[in-house]
């Protein structure tokens, strides 16, 4: 193996460390707010496809809060994991819940096809939407959120090939706009207030 090939790794993660050194990510990151900060970071905008393939964008969801979460369908652990919370999330909500679109963008256009996503969120509640694209579609919308990914080669594994990629969840107003955003150790409780605030901002 080259030592280009030894380097590469280690030269993706200091990239990765310095974006999120810099102030305003680590503001963002922490939950703090620098005026209009958090609004200038994330630009909700997508241009993707449904499970039954029909073209969708940020638009077609404007009227009620986002709940959004970027991950694949061949995700061994924190994806299932953030997915089943999103669904206890909506069950608290009880009648509420249907004030809010709960969304699954996929980060692996390669497999994530509509019919698999569909296949897949059958594991978990009903209401949660999966939306797909193309390559170049996704790294759209994951940069808008600014969500990082990268594919993460594993041979052991049947899959081939992982997703690292960013687990926060993201809460967007009913016109599209960013109001908070969740990491994988936010208090269930904390969600829940925040989401049923959202339904009179």
């Amino acid at each position: 193996m080259s030592r280009m090939r030894l380097l590469l790794p280690l030269v993706v993660l200091v990239g990765i460390l310095a974006w999120f050194s810099t102030p305003m990510i680590s503001n963002f990151l922490s939950g703090q707010k620098d005026g209009n900060q958090g609004r200038a970071l994330i630009t909700a905008s997508f241009n993707l496809v449904n499970v039954e393939g029909e073209k969708v964008t940020q638009k077609d969801f404007h009227g009620k809060p986002m709940l959004v979460y970027f991950g694949f369908t061949y995700c061994p652990d924190v994806c299932p994991t953030e997915l089943m919370r999103i669904g206890q999330l909506l069950d608290a909500l009880g009648r509420d819940a249907d004030k809010i679109h709960p969304i699954l963008i996929s980060v692996d256009p390669d497999r994530d096809t509509p019919q698999a996503m569909q296949s897949y969120l059958k594991s978990f509640h009903p209401a949660i939407i999966g939306l797909t694209g193309t390559p170049e579609n996704i790294k759209d919308a994951a940069s808008s959120f600014r969500v990082f990914y990268s594919k993460a080669e594993d041979p052991g594994s049947n899959a081939g090939y992982l997703i690292d990629h960013s687990a926060f969840v993201y809460l967007m107003d009913k016109n599209g706009e960013y109001l908070a955003h969740f990491s994988p150790q936010t208090d269930f409780e904390l969600m829940l207030q925040r989401i049923k605030k959202s339904f009179s901002s």
